[in-house]
């Protein structure tokens, strides 16, 4: 049995013209839903062994906001391919974890994050009427039937919880 938690990022500034979109940093009120969604996690994260997060500002950032409730043996790792990734790519990414890591945080974007959450939600048939988009520093709790994570697919992960700031 593997466990997922997939976050959208808290809500950034706005895009800027002329200003890259890889350095966007978070507004006053993504650092509010950190705070909130921090709040939410407490306790649900003993046992996380890796946090992968997207190697833009304001995934680092959201990252840094939920560091003060990471079990102190959780690793991170930055990773350019989860910039914008469809699910696809997010899938991929899973299926190269190595099996002894039970417990894995991923940290991006959407639509990617909603895709996976609306793939899962449609091959299980669970959770009907579960919003079609995660919100900014929304969360996704899923347990995934598989010893292996190159088993991993929609099909095979429950969603557990939904937490949303």
């Amino acid at each position: 049995m593997k466990k997922l938690i997939l976050m959208r990022h808290a809500e950034a500034q706005p895009e800027q013209f002329g200003r890259n979109d890889r350095d966007r940093c978070l507004s006053g009120n993504g650092m509010e839903e950190l705070e909130l969604i921090r709040r939410k996690l407490q306790g649900k994260l003993q046992g996380l062994q890796l946090v992968l997060c997207s190697n833009v500002k304001r995934t680092r950032q959201t990252l840094e906001g939920i560091k003060p409730i990471l079990p102190s043996v959780c690793e991170s790792a930055f990773d350019d391919g989860l910039y914008h990734a469809p699910t696809a790519s997010l899938i991929s990414r899973l299926q190269g974890l190595e099996d002894t890591q039970d417990f894995v945080m991923v940290v991006a974007h959407n639509p990617g994050v909603s895709d996976f959450l609306n793939l899962v939600i449609a091959s299980t048939k669970q959770q009907p009427g579960m919003p079609k988009m995660v919100p900014t520093s929304g969360v996704a709790i899923f347990e995934g039937n598989f010893k292996k994570w190159q088993d991993a697919s929609p099909a095979r992960f429950t969603l557990q919880e939904f937490l949303v700031p």
